[in-house]
Order: structure tokens, then sequence, then C-alpha cells
């Protein structure tokens, strides 16, 4: 079952991706639409990263709850900047629990509570929510130019 929901999450992000990439790849070439249109194409560009991030932690978080280390450490490979994971296992390292999830277990779930962006990157403020019905804030940095998670705080910005 855990496999199997990863790989449908796969399969979105995929499905997800070949959706919005040619509206991003055309988007430069034709005029800038206004109304409806430009929010469809505003929404397109958004989805491919809510989906990344999103299901990322998500996955992390079932790899966690499933003390599946091995996958954890692939999932930090596959979607974190090297600098990203190197601040991860600091804060862990210093703190004594996990630096993705900011607590020693794993949320019940994850939503998107906001979004910000400037220049190439994509603020995203996420709320781990758990079992005592309790959310924690975390701010994750997406990184545009290289499609990857860079950075994670329990700071919000």
């Amino acid at each position: 079952m855990f496999e199997s929901r990863i790989f449908k999450k796969a399969a979105l992000v995929v499905g997800g991706a070949a959706v919005a990439l040619p509206l991003l790849a055309a988007a430069p070439a034709v005029a800038a639409p206004s109304g409806a249109g430009a929010e469809q194409v505003a929404a397109a560009r958004q989805a491919a990263p809510n989906s990344f991030v999103l299901g990322f932690y998500q996955d992390y978080s079932e790899a966690v709850r499933a003390n599946d280390q091995t996958l954890a450490e692939q999932l930090l490979t596959d979607n974190l900047t090297e600098t990203a994971r190197d601040e991860v296992a600091a804060w862990e390292a210093e703190n004594g629990a996990d630096g993705v999830l900011f607590a020693q277990n794993a949320p019940e779930d994850v939503t998107i509570l906001d979004t910000d962006g400037a220049a190439g990157t994509i603020y995203y403020t996420l709320g781990l929510e758990w079992g005592d019905g309790s959310t924690t804030p975390v701010t994750v940095k997406y990184s545009n130019v290289v499609g990857l998670i860079s950075g994670i705080s329990n700071q919000t910005a």
C-alpha cells in the first residue's frame, strides 16, 4: 500500500508536469494573456512546484512513519539541494530530531498554508498537522532554477 501511494503520487506529479510544461514553454512566445487566461497560466505554472513540495513532504512523512530510513534518505537526495541537505543534517545534529519535520515523529497530514515568490524562488508555508489537532508551520524554499527544495526552516518567512 505504501509503495502504491508513492507510485500514484509519482504518476500524478509526472502527469501534472506533462500538462504544465507545454504551457510553461509556450508562455514566453505569446503575448501575456489577460483575464481568466492569465489566471489559468499562473495556476499551471504554480501546479508543478506545489505538487513537488507537497508530494515530497507527504512521502517523507510516510517514510518516517514506516521507519524506512533508506527511503527517507533517498527522498532527501532526490528532492533537496546539497546545501539544503547539509542544513537539515546540521539542524538534526544540534537538536536531536528530524530536520525536515522538526520533530521526532511524523505528522498525520501536510498542507500548503501559503505561498510567496520572488526571483526564481517560491516560499511555501506548510502546515504539519499532528494527531492532537495542532499544526506546526514550516517554511520551505523551492528553487525554480534547479527544480529542488533549496531550504527548510521552522521559522515562518
